[in-house]
């Protein structure tokens, strides 16, 4: 899921993380690099519960590399819709909807195997109908 945030101040990230868990439910475990907003004393204290915090190796590029590469062309390409709607509004919240829309449904080339994404993240057992 994507949703824009404007800083990266543990408060701001942890509204963002929380919204997340009102829709998703918890994690287990929470996953994040080692930027400074996931290690404060306030994200840790007033926003994860019961899950497990485990960061990034530090300096490890390939546990960032694809996190990275996402954000970069997000990024291009919510730069490029701003440009295009010249004097119009900006609406990000819309904007990364539909750029999420648009990845998940995007056809993948794996090892001679094509996938999209949602196939992999609502694989269900054949037992479930």
């Amino acid at each position: 899921m994507l949703y824009p945030s404007y800083s990266t101040s543990s408060k701001n990230v942890g509204q963002v993380y929380l919204h997340f868990t009102n829709i998703l439910g918890r994690p287990r475990i929470l996953k994040a690099d080692n930027a400074q907003t996931f290690d404060s004393k306030c994200f840790k204290e007033n926003i994860i519960l019961n899950e497990e915090l485990k960061l990034g190796a530090p300096y490890y590029s390939k546990s960032q590399s694809l996190v990275e590469r996402l954000f970069g062309t997000v990024n291009r390409i919510l730069m490029k819709i701003d440009e295009d709607k010249e004097n119009e509004p900006m609406y990000y919240t819309k904007s990364c909807e539909n750029i999420m829309a648009v990845l998940n449904s995007s056809v993948h080339y794996e090892k001679g195997e094509q996938w999209i994404p949602r196939q992999r993240f609502y694989y269900y057992p054949k037992t479930i109908r």
